[in-house]
């Protein structure tokens, strides 16, 4: 075997558990009616906070509706310099992953047409796969065969949450990233993987306390 490896990963690496970009736009939606009804549960202010964030996310969905994908409209923005409007739509877009990562999302989950996105797993299973196959077949040990690297742009922890299963799995996941990271795009795991994410620390946007993902926590994304 080669002496390092380099994975490129694309959407198309977590479609069983996130949509691509076909899909994604009505799924966004699915998240604004899980919003909408956990806010039916509460009065007052409580109530208020679920219908403002449920509404942030209607609007974020013609925005993205508008452009080939959130990506080409994060671009249109860093071109326009409009860095604050990034960061408030990137906080609720983490959110939405997050929340794809939750058992919440399962019950969102029935088919309305042939081109909606029905999610097999919380997390790509293809992705413990992925990982299993790279180490050395050492009881009690995760090593990997060589060094390993991965290039990815994708928005969900697939990947970070199967490394952690391997290598961290006592960890919760703030332990976990703290540990890990190296700067703002890159995580190191000893001198043996290096992770390098085109857009930036998953939890960098104001997310740092959302790191339990049974939990939903609306104040992360009402200011």
């Amino acid at each position: 075997m080669s002496n390092e490896l380099t994975y490129i990963l694309g959407a198309g690496a977590s479609f069983q558990s996130i949509p691509v970009v076909k899909t994604f736009n009505k799924r966004l939606l699915k998240f604004e009616k899980f919003l909408q009804n956990e806010g039916s549960r509460f009065t007052g202010d409580e109530r208020r906070k679920y219908n403002e964030a449920a509404n942030s996310y209607q609007r974020l969905f013609h925005e993205f509706s508008s452009h080939h994908s959130f990506d080409t409209y994060f671009k249109k923005l860093f071109h326009l310099g409009d860095f604050e409007n990034i960061n408030n739509k990137k906080r609720l877009l983490n959110l939405y992953f997050l929340w794809e990562h939750s058992q919440s999302s399962l019950i969102y989950n029935n088919q309305d047409d042939k081109e909606s996105f029905v999610k097999q797993s919380l997390f790509d299973r293809r992705y413990d796969a992925l990982i299993a196959g790279l180490l050395k077949p050492v009881s009690g040990k995760a090593e990997t065969l060589c060094n390993v690297n991965f290039v990815t742009w994708n928005y969900d922890i697939n990947l970070l949450n199967s490394i952690k299963n391997f290598f961290y799995p006592k960890q919760s996941y703030e332990n976990f990233l703290e540990e890990i990271s190296t700067n703002e795009f890159v995580w190191s795991i000893g001198d043996k993987i290096k992770i390098i994410n085109i857009n930036g620390y998953f939890f960098n946007s104001g997310l740092n306390s959302v790191v339990d993902l049974t939990n939903i926590h609306i104040d992360s994304i009402i200011q």
